[in-house]
């Protein structure tokens, strides 16, 4: 996005001045996504940005849609009715310079740098949803001794002989080891 604001005052489209603000509060807005976002987001919130409930939900396909207004029993109905001030400085940003950008040639720059900050914002929260996920799956194994956890991770090999085996030979070798205990 910040390439888009430079293209704008290149043009002259913008001032040194706009452009400077602009660059400056998308920084800030870079930086909130990357340390304090994921900290904001929880199960349940009254800021719609932070509710991983209504970030994790489709609207267009009802079986992969949960309602945040209509909770069950255990006090899970709540209405998004606080906003994030950092939150709003992103879609602000996002809204000038798309609003400058709707009077010059870099209209579809700006639609597909919104589409990526989106996008990054939705993995972010696909990521703590799976590691909230991950953890309480975690403390729930704690106090049983006989469940475990693995995890595999295909894209980090730790030996080097790991690297050069299929998947398949390591998925045999598992069930293997598991049909020893």
């Amino acid at each position: 996005m910040s390439d888009v604001v430079e293209k704008l005052h290149d043009w002259d489209i913008v001032s040194m001045e706009w452009k400077k603000n602009a660059q400056m509060r998308l920084m800030e807005a870079r930086q909130y996504l990357g340390t304090d976002y994921k900290i904001h987001l929880k199960e349940i919130s009254r800021v719609a940005d932070h509710c991983l409930r209504y970030a994790l939900s489709d609207v267009a396909k009802t079986e992969y849609r949960s309602d945040c207004d209509n909770g069950n029993s255990n006090n899970e109905h709540h209405i998004h009715g606080l906003k994030c001030d950092r939150c709003e400085l992103i879609k602000s940003v996002l809204g000038d310079v798309e609003d400058v950008a709707q009077h010059a040639l870099a209209k579809t720059d700006v639609a597909s740098a919104i589409i990526k900050i989106v996008d990054m914002k939705r993995h972010i929260a696909r990521a703590t949803h799976s590691e909230m996920q991950r953890q309480s799956i975690i403390a729930s194994l704690s106090n049983r001794r006989d469940h475990a956890l693995i995890t595999i991770d295909w894209a980090q090999k730790y030996l080097p002989i790991s690297a050069r085996e299929s998947q398949g030979v390591i998925i045999l070798y598992a069930l293997a080891i598991n049909s020893t205990l």
